[in-house]
């Protein structure tokens, strides 16, 4: 005969079984490893043949291991070495680059400046003559243009 309960509650009576069963199961194995961890000698070293590592092969492990991060060290001091240099390369190619355009903007404006102060020079001359012109000879006509009576 078939039951009448949901599968919704079916869910439920399963996860509220076995949950706690589960739970129970892993803090059982958790405190079994635990333990086994505890009764281990820490001084100890299993490899992977199983038998036990001495002192003397301990100690050679752990110069093994000093030397490999002394090499990696190294290996990324000139790692580092090779990065700053090409950094340098690039901006010193920037910085020259730099240095040409700015030239040849100086350049441009030293020409632009002698051209005007050839200019300027020029004008000064042309009013000077101007003004040396107007002291000599200056025509009646010109002083006078009211049409007053000092034209005749």
């Amino acid at each position: 005969m078939r039951s009448t309960a949901s599968p919704g509650r079916d869910k439920v009576i399963i996860i509220q079984w076995v949950l706690p069963l589960v739970l129970r199961l892993s803090l059982d194995l958790m405190l079994e490893v635990s333990l086994a961890v505890a009764e281990t000698d820490v001084t100890q070293v299993i490899t992977s043949e199983d038998r036990p590592v001495s002192r003397y092969e301990a100690g050679m492990m752990d110069k093994l291991a000093a030397k490999d991060s002394e090499i990696a060290l190294l290996k990324s001091n000139t790692y580092t070495d090779q990065k700053l240099a090409d950094v340098y390369d690039r901006l010193l190619t920037i910085i020259n680059r730099n240095k040409e355009e700015q030239t040849a903007i100086n350049m441009n404006q030293a020409v632009y400046n002698g051209t005007n102060t050839a200019t300027l020079s020029c004008m000064k001359q042309q009013i000077a003559e101007l003004a040396a012109l107007s002291e000599l000879v200056v025509p009646q006509r010109k002083v006078c243009d009211t049409g007053c009576c000092c034209n005749g």
